[in-house]
């Protein structure tokens, strides 16, 4: 567990770290473009330029070293932590591993929530819309537009519920408005602490296996039992020992 809490934290810094360089660059072209609205009557519900470029100096994971300034995470950094893995189970394309990213900086980081209120000229919206984030990947206009099929109904990110969209208005909202939110279960695969989703919860029960040729002690139940753990036999033979029972067997490759 360790080991995933280091990889994860390590992948998420240089994921941010490559997202701070494209909101850096929105940043600075908001900036050349004098939007700056502290004299407005209105100033209190907007963000400073300076506020926002404060905020993404500041910004980093508690704790964290983030090192040297990368692209995006290298591909043994990727296969060694949770959050990538997750990407290759779900086979995401790069612009719905984006997506996530995205919606994961102002779960984990507030500091995020400066900068997405600025660049989206409302105090209060600190969440980042489908919008931003298009823009942030392919800048504006057209050139967005292709990529509206990653947040289909029954495509991977949200049939899977590894992100939602901010609920609609009275009338439904135009998708480029609708905001990002990282699913519950997303953020802790993220943070290394990878857990059932909340909607299993309800009526699994998860029993960790352990290298033993002792049969495990179980109580009887109604509900599914998950064995989960690193050594792939004891999973198995655990799964076995347990097969007047129904049983979801979760190994890892």
């Amino acid at each position: 567990p360790g080991a995933d809490r280091l990889a994860a934290h390590a992948h998420l810094a240089a994921e941010f770290d490559a997202l701070d360089r494209r909101l850096a660059v929105l940043l600075a072209h908001e900036q050349s473009a004098t939007r700056d609205r502290s004299e407005d009557p209105l100033a209190g519900l907007a963000i400073r330029p300076s506020d926002a470029a404060l905020a993404l100096r500041r910004r980093g994971l508690p704790g964290v070293q983030l090192g040297p300034r990368t692209a995006r995470a290298t591909g043994e950094l990727l296969a060694a932590s949770p959050l990538g893995q997750l990407w290759t189970t779900f086979e995401l394309t790069d612009f719905e591993t984006f997506l996530t990213v995205v919606a994961l900086s102002v779960q984990i980081d507030p500091r995020y929530r400066t900068v997405m209120a600025f660049l989206q000229d409302d105090a209060s919206s600190t969440v980042p819309t489908v919008a931003l984030a298009q823009r942030l990947w392919a800048g504006d206009g057209i050139d967005a537009a292709p990529h509206r099929i990653a947040l289909d109904a029954g495509g991977r990110l949200l049939r899977s519920h590894l992100i939602s969209l901010g609920p609609s208005a009275s009338l439904p909202a135009p998708l480029p408005s609708r905001t990002l939110h990282a699913g519950d279960w997303l953020t802790d695969i993220a943070l290394g602490h990878p857990q059932l989703p909340a909607s299993l919860r309800a009526w699994v029960t998860s029993h960790p296996a352990r290298a033993s040729t002792a049969k495990p002690t179980l109580i009887a139940t109604a509900t599914p039992v998950v064995f989960t753990g690193p050594d792939r036999k004891a999973v198995v033979e655990a799964a076995m020992h347990a097969a007047h029972q129904p049983v979801l067997v979760a190994i890892p490759d």
